[in-house]
């Protein structure tokens, strides 16, 4: 007696949802107007904006075409960050034109490029 009275209430709670899950659809995407708002498409259709910019201030230097700091720029020569290159690693960095001088934990790196 108590299964049909289980089985019962199930059938009545799934007959409800699927009348609620029809009535929420009320057009069809073949039946939408040519005109229809672009804020109806599903967001998978919408393009996605990016952030490039980084938190806490961090920012991306190219200073040269062998060095790529992630960090800060501390004055106008004088950087602070993640160094790609060919000293990575936690650095801070004097650049100027053709003059380079790192400070990492891996000692003190001094480089004039030709």
């Amino acid at each position: 007696m108590y299964r049909k009275s289980v089985k019962k209430r199930l059938g009545v709670v799934v007959l409800g949802a699927a009348a609620l899950i029809g009535l929420s659809h009320g057009a069809r995407a073949d039946e939408r107007p040519n005109n229809a708002d672009r804020s109806a498409e599903p967001s998978a259709l919408r393009p996605v904006l990016v952030d490039d910019s980084y938190a806490l201030g961090l920012a991306r230097f190219d200073l040269d075409a062998h060095t790529e700091i992630l960090g800060w720029q501390v004055s106008e020569r004088w950087y602070f960050g993640r160094q790609d290159g060919e000293d990575s690693g936690l650095t801070l960095v004097w650049q100027a034109n053709l003059n380079q001088v790192s400070l990492s934990k891996e000692g003190v790196r001094l480089t004039h490029r030709f």
